[in-house]
Protein backbone atom coordinates (compact mmCIF):
# COMPACT_ATOMS: atom_id res chain seq x y z
CA UNK A 1 0.00 0.00 0.00
CA UNK A 2 1.47 3.46 -1.11
CA UNK A 3 1.86 6.44 1.35
CA UNK A 4 -0.81 8.42 0.00
CA UNK A 5 -3.21 5.24 -0.08
CA UNK A 6 -2.57 5.01 3.66
CA UNK A 7 -2.77 8.70 4.46
CA UNK A 8 -6.51 8.30 3.51
CA UNK A 9 -7.04 5.55 5.30
CA UNK A 10 -6.03 7.72 8.28
CA UNK A 11 -7.04 11.00 7.20
CA UNK A 12 -10.80 9.40 6.58
CA UNK A 13 -10.50 7.29 9.82
CA UNK A 14 -9.91 10.54 11.83
CA UNK A 15 -12.48 11.97 10.33
CA UNK A 16 -15.24 9.48 11.23
CA UNK A 17 -13.70 9.86 15.19
CA UNK A 18 -14.10 13.60 14.65
CA UNK A 19 -17.47 13.14 13.57
CA UNK A 20 -18.90 10.72 16.07
CA UNK A 21 -17.74 13.29 18.95
CA UNK A 22 -19.15 16.17 17.15
CA UNK A 23 -22.33 14.07 16.89
CA UNK A 24 -22.49 13.46 20.67
CA UNK A 25 -21.50 17.65 21.24
CA UNK A 26 -24.47 17.94 18.96
CA UNK A 27 -27.03 15.67 21.08
CA UNK A 28 -26.04 17.39 24.36
CA UNK A 29 -27.21 20.59 23.40
CA UNK A 30 -30.07 19.58 21.44
CA UNK A 31 -31.21 17.11 24.32
CA UNK A 32 -32.50 20.54 26.38
CA UNK A 33 -34.94 21.35 23.89
CA UNK A 34 -35.80 17.63 23.00
CA UNK A 35 -36.44 17.70 26.60
CA UNK A 36 -38.52 20.00 27.32
CA UNK A 37 -40.58 19.96 23.63
CA UNK A 38 -41.14 16.10 24.63
CA UNK A 39 -41.57 16.46 28.21
CA UNK A 40 -38.66 14.06 28.93
CA UNK A 41 -38.20 12.28 32.40
CA UNK A 42 -34.24 11.45 33.17
CA UNK A 43 -34.79 7.44 32.43
CA UNK A 44 -36.45 9.07 28.51
CA UNK A 45 -33.67 11.48 28.00
CA UNK A 46 -30.59 8.50 28.72
CA UNK A 47 -32.56 6.09 26.31
CA UNK A 48 -32.64 9.18 23.41
CA UNK A 49 -29.14 9.73 23.84
CA UNK A 50 -27.50 6.09 24.57
CA UNK A 51 -29.93 4.71 21.43
CA UNK A 52 -27.08 6.97 19.21
CA UNK A 53 -24.43 4.83 20.53
CA UNK A 54 -26.51 1.72 20.61
CA UNK A 55 -26.56 2.20 16.59
CA UNK A 56 -23.01 2.72 16.34
CA UNK A 57 -22.30 -1.28 18.29
CA UNK A 58 -24.86 -2.22 15.82
CA UNK A 59 -22.90 -1.26 12.95
CA UNK A 60 -19.71 -1.33 13.87
CA UNK A 61 -20.31 -4.91 15.01
CA UNK A 62 -21.96 -5.86 11.40
CA UNK A 63 -19.89 -3.71 8.93
CA UNK A 64 -16.97 -6.23 7.90
CA UNK A 65 -18.91 -9.20 6.98
CA UNK A 66 -21.38 -6.92 5.58
CA UNK A 67 -18.78 -5.21 3.51
CA UNK A 68 -16.85 -8.67 2.49
CA UNK A 69 -20.45 -9.73 1.09
CA UNK A 70 -21.46 -6.40 -0.51
CA UNK A 71 -18.74 -3.98 -1.28
CA UNK A 72 -17.69 -1.18 0.72
CA UNK A 73 -19.35 1.20 -1.84
CA UNK A 74 -22.56 -0.49 -2.28
CA UNK A 75 -22.45 -0.39 2.04
CA UNK A 76 -21.68 3.24 1.71
CA UNK A 77 -24.84 4.08 -0.38
CA UNK A 78 -27.04 1.97 1.75
CA UNK A 79 -25.61 3.86 4.54
CA UNK A 80 -26.23 6.89 3.61
CA UNK A 81 -29.92 6.24 2.46
CA UNK A 82 -30.16 4.81 5.91
CA UNK A 83 -28.73 7.86 7.07
CA UNK A 84 -31.01 10.10 5.26
CA UNK A 85 -34.40 8.42 6.52
CA UNK A 86 -33.33 8.11 9.68
CA UNK A 87 -32.73 11.87 9.95
CA UNK A 88 -35.90 12.92 8.30
CA UNK A 89 -38.13 10.56 10.74
CA UNK A 90 -35.94 11.87 13.40
CA UNK A 91 -36.64 15.48 12.91
CA UNK A 92 -40.64 14.63 12.88
CA UNK A 93 -40.80 12.54 15.57
CA UNK A 94 -43.39 13.47 17.96
CA UNK A 95 -42.89 10.77 21.07
CA UNK A 96 -39.73 9.81 22.68
CA UNK A 97 -40.16 6.15 21.48
CA UNK A 98 -40.46 7.17 17.90
CA UNK A 99 -37.03 9.72 18.29
CA UNK A 100 -35.12 6.83 19.81
CA UNK A 101 -36.28 3.77 17.52
CA UNK A 102 -35.00 5.86 14.50
CA UNK A 103 -31.67 6.95 15.74
CA UNK A 104 -30.46 3.37 15.71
Amino acid sequence: MTNIKRSFVFIFGALGGLLFGYDTGVISGAIIFIKQDMSLTDLQVGMVVSAILLGCMIGAATISPLSDKFGRRKLVLFAAIIFFLGSLAAAFSITPVLLEAHQH
